[in-house]
């Protein structure tokens, strides 16, 4: 599970900000505050890694954004 820079073996370290994702990589692993979004836009998920594992609470987020779920 770990993420690479692109043509490389060298894990990444950055932030990403995509349509889908967004987020911070720290050696090839998530780390950090993440959100994850649906392909209309609304916010899909929400919540905190920590050297590449889920930590804390997740908030889950219907596709119209009417609905929360928290998860931990």
């Amino acid at each position: 599970g770990l993420f690479y820079k692109k043509f490389t073996d060298v894990p990444f370290t950055g932030d990403i900000t995509d349509k889908t994702a967004q987020g911070t990589f720290r050696n090839g692993k998530r780390d950090g505050p993440w959100f994850e979004y649906w392909n209309n836009g609304q916010l899909s998920y929400e919540g905190t890694y920590k050297d590449g594992i889920q930590e804390g609470p997740w908030v889950r987020y219907l596709p119209d954004g009417s609905e929360k779920i928290v998860e931990y």
